[in-house]
């Protein structure tokens, strides 16, 4: 019986630490993350060159850029700000 109540003392001790080393594995990188407010990004229908990828960490303002709807209006992100957007990008090869 001692035996028993001992190892599930281990056992959740090994399970409390493994909880918190992914914690602190998966902490805020948003300190190690530069700000990319600056970024202007154009999107085209016709374009073909690739963009880089812009990560943007909680808290920071997103990439601005401009893009045409399927209706064909032109929507620029910076004038969304402060309602919630939903961002959908999508193409038929």
């Amino acid at each position: 019986m001692y035996f028993r109540h001992k190892s599930r003392g281990w056992a959740a001790t090994l399970v409390s630490l493994l909880v918190a080393l992914a914690l602190v594995a998966c902490g805020d990188t948003a300190a190690t993350i530069a700000p990319a407010a600056t970024s202007q990004v154009t999107a085209s229908a016709n374009s073909t060159k690739e963009m880089p990828p812009v990560k943007v960490a909680i808290g920071f303002t997103a990439p601005d850029f401009t893009a045409q709807t399927i209706s064909g209006e032109t929507v620029q992100l910076s004038l969304l700000r402060g309602k919630g957007v939903i961002v959908n990008f999508w193409s038929v090869y």
